[in-house]
């Protein structure tokens, strides 16, 4: 009797063993399908922010990407040709801080200050300065805060139009 009781007792556990096993497999099943959709979903976002940066780096006016702190992110191409400064030197860096503190300008870092808790929009913002090695410039800026990393982060993307060359208003 205590041998049948034995037996039926491991018989008890085996069955036990089998069911946990087939909920481990079940489970092991689940964690593959997450961890496929997971690859594929940072793969669309991979593509996504390849596209962003792509178009970034091929409009024609200079741009940056600035965090709330004012930190540069990123620049375009043309921004580094038009200023002289290399991404390297610029990224990671105040733009009160880059090229010689050739931003460190009153009136622009108010306005993108506002930028970070108030407004979301600049709009032909105006300034003229004279920019070491460049000489007088007159720019016109356009900048638009955006949520990013889903909502969790601010980014204000910051365009630059040279206009020192535009005919002037008033003349007209």
């Amino acid at each position: 009797e205590e041998v049948l009781s034995s037996n039926e007792e491991l018989q008890s556990v085996n069955e036990e063993l089998e069911t946990s096993k087939e909920e481990i497999q079940s489970t092991n099943e689940e964690m593959i399908t997450i961890n496929e959709e997971l690859q594929l979903r940072n793969s669309e976002l991979k593509s996504a922010f390849d596209y962003s940066r792509a178009i970034i780096q091929v409009i024609r006016e200079p741009l940056m990407v600035l965090d709330t702190d004012l930190r540069v992110l990123t620049i375009n191409n043309a921004f580094a040709g038009i200023f002289r400064l290399d991404a390297g030197e610029v990224e990671g860096n105040y733009l009160y801080e880059i090229g010689d503190r050739m931003f460190d300008l009153p009136r622009l870092l108010e306005q993108l200050r506002k930028m970070t808790t108030k407004q979301s929009w600049l709009q032909d913002f105006e300034l003229e300065h004279v920019f070491g090695g460049l000489g007088n410039k007159n720019l016109s800026l356009n900048a638009l805060r955006m949520a990013a990393d889903g909502g969790r982060k601010t980014r204000i993307l910051l365009a630059i139009e040279d206009i020192t060359q535009r005919p002037n208003k008033t003349a007209l």
